[in-house]
């Protein structure tokens, strides 16, 4: 996955957009890579991921995978979404694995509106999510639990905009 950062597209210099303690990284998928255990993960910007249009693979494809490590992803009232002119294949934004446990927090969004396909906000496959407060967007899940825990403690849920108009209230 690659990742725009929206802050300034008149800009070529690359803006950080996460920030795990002093250090910041202009992609969220490299700070959630080199986050450990224990780490707060915090957005500075708005991010669009933009899957690898060469994927061959077909199913709903993790972006960035969490695997093995106990972090918080503070969205520190910003915004994680799909670039939509990439919406040709089933994509999850995270997925969640290997006993890792996340604590989404920061009153932010998780986007996972990707057209008319399908796309979850977060996949939890043998993982633990734990949800204080944001909002979440699904196609047509905003979190899919295949194996492990979702608590939800607060926050806002509903389906991404080309979503409501296929699915029946």
């Amino acid at each position: 996955a690659t990742e725009d950062i929206l802050n300034d597209n008149r800009s070529s210099e690359v803006k950080p957009c996460v920030q795990i303690g002093s250090q910041q990284y202009s992609s969220l998928e490299e700070a959630i890579n080199a986050a450990k255990s224990g780490d707060t993960v915090k957005l500075l910007d708005n991010v669009v991921i933009s899957p690898d249009p060469e994927l061959k693979d077909t199913g709903l494809i993790p972006q960035i995978v969490i695997s093995g490590k106990n972090i918080i992803l503070d969205l520190n009232g910003k915004k994680i979404s799909n670039n939509m002119l990439i919406a040709e294949k089933e994509f999850t934004i995270f997925s969640v694995e290997n006993n890792s446990k996340v604590v989404i927090t920061g009153n932010g969004i998780i986007d996972a509106e990707f057209g008319n396909n399908n796309s979850y906000g977060v996949q939890i496959n043998g993982g633990n999510v734990t949800i204080e407060n944001g909002s979440f967007y699904g196609a047509i899940t905003a979190f899919q639990v295949q194996q492990g825990e979702l608590v939800i403690k607060d926050g806002y849920f509903d389906l991404a905009e080309t979503c409501k108009p296929l699915v029946p209230s």
